[in-house]
C-alpha cells in the first residue's frame, strides 16, 4: 500500500449517514462501509486490536469507530484499503486525537 493515503474516520454513531451516502452511490462511503464490515467479520478469527491503545476486540467488544485508509494513487477498479478499529474508550476523543494516536502515514489527508 502507498504511504500516502486519504484517511476517513467512520464512527458507529454516524453509521446511518454513511450508509445513506453509500446507497446514494457515493463511492468513498461504500468503500468505508464495506471496509468496516470486513474488519468486524474478521474479529472472531484474528487478534485485532484498537489502533490507538491496543485493546483487544471480540464479538462482544466491537470497535466504535474505524480508520479507513485509501491510497491517494490507486486503480479505481482494483485497490487495497487498510482498516483499523478504534475502541469505545478511544473513540470518545475527537478525530484529530484518533488521527494522531492511530496509524501513521506520510502526507495524509484526513476526512
Amino acid at each position: 500500500m502507498s504511504d500516502e493515503c486519504h484517511i476517513y474516520i467512520v464512527r458507529r454513531a454516524d453509521q446511518e449517514e454513511w450508509m445513506a451516502k453509500a446507497k446514494e452511490g457515493e463511492g468513498i462511503a461504500a468503500v468505508c462501509m464495506r471496509a468496516g464490515g470486513e474488519f468486524v467479520k474478521d474479529i472472531p478469527n484474528e487478534s485485532l486490536r484498537c489502533t490507538c491503545c491496543d485493546a483487544l476486540f471480540s464479538p462482544s467488544n466491537l470497535p466504535d469507530a474505524f480508520i479507513v485508509m485509501i491510497p491517494v494513487e490507486h486503480d479505481p477498479s482494483n485497490f487495497d484499503v487498510q482498516t483499523q478499529g478504534v475502541c469505545s474508550k478511544c473513540s470518545k476523543n475527537d478525530d484529530r486525537w484518533i488521527f494522531d494516536n492511530g496509524p501513521k502515514r506520510e502526507s495524509p489527508s484526513i476526512h
